[in-house]
């Protein structure tokens, strides 16, 4: 549906950069964004009302050099609160490793899981495996 009128939001980011040494560190990022009111029922409903959605995200890495290569390890968990009608999961667990493997080229992979809403909050009340590879150039 069309949405009639905006709904003020808020966004929060951190980050902590934690160098060990030369050639490794340790990386926390934390995210939250919400809207600060509902939206009406006809724009995002949830639980037969007008949604106020959140999501969240944090994720801890650690970035090392291997054989003079760049490798990140990381761990996430996200979540998100009244956004089933978003199609989003209600939470996902993930973990990902990526690695340079030529001169502005990252090879990475990452295994998740997303665990759905429950049927009654308009989910479908499954949970999902999910495997991804990304080629990354940068130029």
């Amino acid at each position: 549906s069309t949405v009639d009128d905006y709904v003020d939001g808020i966004s929060v980011d951190a980050a902590i950069v934690m160098t060990m040494d030369n050639t490794s560190s340790v990386n926390v990022y934390v995210e939250y964004t919400a809207a600060l009111n509902e939206f009406t029922v006809d724009e995002l409903i949830f639980d037969n009302e007008g949604a106020q959605p959140a999501a969240f995200n944090v994720e801890v890495g650690y970035l090392m050099g291997i054989d003079d290569f760049e490798t990140q390890f990381a761990v996430s968990y996200q979540g998100t609160k009244e956004a089933s009608a978003l199609a989003l999961p209600e939470e996902r667990i993930a973990i990902a490793a990526s690695t340079l493997i030529a001169d502005n080229t990252t090879l990475g992979i990452e295994l998740s899981r997303d665990i759905d809403y429950e049927v009654g909050d308009g989910g479908s009340g499954e949970s999902a495996n999910m495997i991804v590879a990304q080629l990354a150039v940068v130029f």
